[in-house]
């Protein structure tokens, strides 16, 4: 079965915290949609897959390791495998992130 996602439409947004959504989620891979309030953060972690983040709207941070780059609409940021990365909105902001292999 194919999916196809209209975006906007799935953002949605809390005051109190970011909100994330997986789209895909298979053995292979999982995609999830992050929604951040300008000033929202989800705190620096680790994965053993590759997270890419592409922004879709907004502005803000991608921290990956230990540098912190400016990510803004059409930006993508690649978080290698076991590498520290979160995300900090700057303006409201949408990111949308393939993460390979699937988490376990």
């Amino acid at each position: 079965m194919t999916e196809n996602y209209s975006i906007g439409s799935l953002a949605d947004f809390d005051p109190q915290r970011p909100v994330s959504k997986i789209l895909h989620d298979s053995a292979h891979m999982r995609v999830v949609l992050f929604c951040l309030d300008s000033g929202q953060s989800i705190p620096a972690h680790t994965s053993p897959s590759t997270v890419t983040f592409y922004t879709l709207s907004g502005k803000g941070e991608v921290l990956v390791g230990k540098e912190s780059v400016h990510t803004e609409a059409g930006h993508l940021t690649v978080a290698p495998p076991d590498e520290p990365h979160g995300l900090t909105a700057r303006q409201r902001m949408t990111v949308i992130a393939p993460i390979a292999p699937r988490p376990e």
